[in-house]
């Protein structure tokens, strides 16, 4: 699992390091799209984790709970 984070960690730093190329600081259309694409990929990931979070519960099965109820219930 340590694996995975640090994977996701370096491609995270890769793809910062690769959007950063088109940086261009006199120029505002270009940081106008460059930060609208990156909101617009922002929201795309949002939505497919939405979409992928009852899958994800299923799969869990009864993680998050101790004696069959919710963490927190009383």
């Amino acid at each position: 699992m340590m694996g995975a984070w640090f994977f996701a960690t370096s491609l995270g730093n890769k793809l910062a390091g690769y959007l950063s190329g088109f940086f261009v600081a006199n120029d505002a259309g270009v940081l106008v799209r460059l930060y609208g694409g990156i909101a617009a990929g922002l929201l795309v990931s949002a939505a497919v984790l939405a979409l992928l979070t009852p899958t994800l519960k299923r799969l869990m099965g009864r993680a998050g709970r101790h004696d069959g109820k919710q963490i927190g219930d009383r």
